[in-house]
């Protein structure tokens, strides 16, 4: 049974997380709005970036297991973001029944600044933290993912 302190702590700790929670959700909204595209969107946007960065060619079928939706969605995705100019779709040097995503000639640096502003910043929180606390954050988020994925 908990006693008082420890269930107020443990409040304490879900509202802190809530917040970090909406105020992440309140940036990707306002970076949504900006660019006109869904949450699917920005997420297949953000594959993409990573996939460019990495010097690695992404298929359609790899955006699909990314995102775990039907084909289906995914071509309907594709098609929109190509149209906005956020994405173009690449034949296969070698295969014709494939084709590669890359990035199109619309800019998504507001994505890349978005995604570089927060780490920074989160960066210098956890640079500010006491000596130790930073691998008890990363143990106790850590368990908080394996409790949420059981849920």
């Amino acid at each position: 049974m908990a006693v008082q302190g420890e269930t107020s702590s443990a409040s304490a700790v879900l509202d802190a997380l809530w917040a970090y929670e909406a105020a992440e959700g309140a940036i990707r909204l306002r970076l949504r709005d900006s660019m006109l595209v869904c949450e699917n969107d920005l997420i297949a946007l953000e594959k993409l970036i990573e996939a460019q960065d990495r010097d690695i060619a992404l298929t359609p079928s790899n955006i699909t297991q990314e995102l775990g939706i039907s084909s289906a969605s995914t071509t309907a995705m594709l098609d929109r973001l190509e149209r906005s100019g956020y994405l173009r779709r690449q034949p296969h040097p070698s295969d014709r029944r494939k084709v590669f995503v890359t990035l199109g000639d619309r800019p998504v640096e507001s994505l890349r600044q978005s995604g570089s502003d927060v780490q920074h910043r989160v960066e210098d929180v956890i640079a500010d933290m006491p000596p130790g606390s930073a691998a008890v954050l990363v143990d106790f988020l850590s368990r908080m993912r394996v409790a949420a994925e059981a849920a």
